[in-house]
């Protein structure tokens, strides 16, 4: 993983790629939001669009479909609202498995088939860029999203980051990986045990 040490401004959106895996399995997503807790109005508008490409893609997943189309979808629906894709003809996006990059997928789907569809658009002069990746399964009648449970919506993401206040409270209170206050037992103060540190991914702030 790439780290930065660039330090975050108002203006500043943060990318964030991660992984993880479970009894050998792999699984790939990113998420991108603004450092202030708000979008601009241009990164709200790029958001959007990269969020429309990916939620059009995932409409078009199901068993026997090729990447035309899922291309041929992806420009109806843009068509449709209005919007302009900026070259986003979306895709399968990678094979995900044993690895996060896994196998290719080849060129038409098939129940059981893991993947991830990461459509973004990126403007490096202007030091932002925006993508959107989840995983998803092939069942048999369509696609079911494995990280849905990860806010995506503009309206959620603010939401969430508008309770970031909250956590230096929870935080004065004792907070999740904070050593348990010693307790008096029947002969004493009980050890403190503290809680295994978080070893997680960091986040990773990208053009």
């Amino acid at each position: 993983m790439r780290r930065t040490t660039a330090a975050s401004k108002p203006a500043t959106l943060v990318l964030m790629d991660f992984g993880a895996d479970l009894d050998h399995l792999a699984m790939d997503i990113t998420r991108t939001w603004p450092a202030s807790g708000t979008f601009s109005a241009e990164q709200r508008e790029v958001y959007k669009i990269v969020l429309e490409v990916e939620k059009a893609c995932i409409e078009a997943y199901k068993p026997g479909a090729t990447p035309k189309d899922v291309r041929d979808h992806v420009a109806a629906v843009m068509q449709a609202k209005g919007l302009d894709p900026r070259g986003q003809l979306g895709g399968f996006g990678h094979g995900v498995g044993l690895s996060v990059h896994d196998v290719p997928l080849g060129g038409v789907l098939k129940e059981g088939m893991v993947f991830a569809i990461e459509p973004a658009l990126y403007y490096p002069e202007k030091s932002f860029g925006v993508r959107i990746e989840d995983t998803v399964l092939i069942t048999k009648t369509g696609c079911e999203v494995l990280t849905k449970g990860v806010p995506k919506e503009i309206e959620e993401v603010e939401k969430l980051l508008a309770g970031r206040g909250q956590v230096g409270k929870a935080r004065s209170r004792g907070a999740p990986g904070d050593p348990e206050p010693a307790r008096e037992g029947p002969v004493g103060p009980a050890p403190r045990h503290p809680r295994p540190a978080f070893n997680g991914p960091r986040a990773e702030a990208r053009p």
